[in-house]
């Protein structure tokens, strides 16, 4: 009786070494895909698409800069009560389809209007995203600026 005791005894350690071996375990696999996802969103976000935002307020009505540059969204001089639009062009050059997305930031992102922030672009295909800027009447006279982010995320399946 008492041997059948000690033996339950040795079976309950065992079942409890067992369990919290088994919760070390699962806090090392959740661990581990935690730290995927953040190397893959770093990653996504180190090989982003990165666009510099800039607009210059004016007095003169119908005042109107010039692009000077396409590695940049700029609006140049822009009056109130003008718009200017601007365009980027996604290239999916690979096997797979991307889903693009893009985001706005900076003091310019509310007076920046997306046509299409989210789609997704087939292997071989260009589509391109339309940016229209309006300057309120209200728009102090100064300089605005920002960043516009494009993602681009393989779709594998």
């Amino acid at each position: 009786m008492e041997e059948t005791k000690q033996k339950e005894n040795e079976n309950a350690k065992d079942v409890s070494i067992s369990k919290t071996r088994l919760l070390v375990l699962a806090k090392k696999i959740v661990s581990g895909v935690a730290f995927l996802v953040l190397i893959l969103i770093l990653a996504q976000v180190i090989n982003a698409d990165k666009y510099k935002a800039v607009v210059r307020v004016v007095e003169e009505k119908g005042q109107i800069g010039v692009n000077p540059t396409t590695e940049k969204l700029d609006f140049g001089d822009l009056a109130k009560n003008a718009s200017m639009v601007r365009y980027i062009n996604v290239n999916n050059r690979g096997k797979f389809k991307v889903s693009v997305m893009a985001l706005k930031f900076g003091n310019i992102s509310d007076l920046i209007k997306v046509q299409d922030s989210r789609f997704v672009v087939s292997a071989g295909e260009t589509k391109r995203i339309r940016f229209e800027m309006f300057m309120p009447p209200s728009a102090n006279k100064e300089r605005y600026s920002g960043w516009v982010v494009v993602f681009k995320i393989p779709l594998l399946f």
